[in-house]
């Protein structure tokens, strides 16, 4: 039997690739099992996290043999080195989860070989619900975000949000794309953001080991405003095998670290600056 991992990732502030697998990227926890303040006062950090409920829009799903990344980069054909299990021309999969259920889809069975990457487009908006209590009160936008928010909990903000909010130099309540209040939501909120930007401070489509964003046409896109899909590719830790004795392969998706939280700390006060769908995790399992 072989097995392999296949991430998602979606990476913001040109930040290094970090997977679900890895669970020292897990909300740090206090002994009441509430997230450390104390460990987010210095400097940048990433918190991960379940999600109560989230959804996603997959367009293609690739096996390949060399990094899909440098191929499209280079000009050249993916259909020389990848194995498509779904592409753009066929249905989307549409995952809309909670964390209490799973989720599978069929997929035709690559052929015999090693296949040291994965490639992902993502429709590049992600819906996602949850919330995250802390043992300190952290700063974010309010529910109205036209100010300042502060509290124990911290969450995504109701509605469409965009990463290109993030461009003002100065951040306030307003401009800040995470929620944070005093009191325990029974219902905590829905947010979709749409990523028009692979960075936070300016309009970047392309950047090099981050994947790219790609418009209608599945060209890098030029704008904010062109963008529609998101390009990623994913080094296997392990090369996986299809040998002549594969009879197919079964997926699985958890979602045990699909909510991130990026803040900011500093001066005694930490800042949450953006809360979205973060790392799925999906298991495939040849048999």
């Amino acid at each position: 039997m072989y097995k392999f991992i296949l991430v998602i990732s979606f990476i913001l502030f040109l930040m290094p690739n970090v997977f679900a697998v890895d669970a020292s990227f897990n909300c740090p926890l206090d002994e009441n099992g509430k997230i450390d303040k104390s460990q987010f006062l210095s400097g940048a950090k990433v918190c991960f996290a379940p999600a109560l409920s989230f959804t996603v829009t997959y367009e293609s799903l690739a096996l390949c043999t060399t990094d899909p990344e440098a191929e499209l980069r280079a000009g050249r054909e993916l259909d020389n080195v990848c194995h498509f299990l779904l592409r753009t021309t066929d249905t989307p999969i549409v995952l809309a989860m909670t964390n209490t259920v799973s989720s599978s889809f069929a997929a035709t069975l690559p052929g015999v070989g090693t296949y040291t990457h994965a490639m992902i487009i993502t429709k590049n908006e992600y819906t996602v619900q949850g919330e995250l209590e802390f043992n300190g009160p952290i700063v974010g936008t309010n529910d109205s975000r036209d100010a300042v928010g502060y509290g124990n909990f911290c969450g995504v903000p109701s509605g469409d949000y965009k990463i290109s909010t993030l461009y003002l130099e100065e951040l306030s309540g307003s401009t800040l794309l995470a929620a944070c209040y005093g009191v325990s939501k029974e219902t905590p909120e829905i947010g979709t953001l749409t990523v028009d930007s692979l960075a936070s401070n300016g309009f970047d489509a392309d950047v090099t080991g981050s994947g790219l964003l790609l418009d209608v046409s599945g060209e890098v896109a030029t704008s904010e405003a062109s963008v529609k899909s998101f390009f990623q590719s994913y080094t296997f830790p392990t090369p996986f095998t299809v040998s002549t004795s594969t009879t197919g392969l079964t997926y699985g998706l958890s979602n045990d670290q699909a909510f991130r939280l990026i803040t900011d700390g500093g001066g005694g006060n930490v800042i949450a600056y953006l809360a979205y769908l973060g790392d799925l995790n999906f298991k495939v399992t040849a048999n």
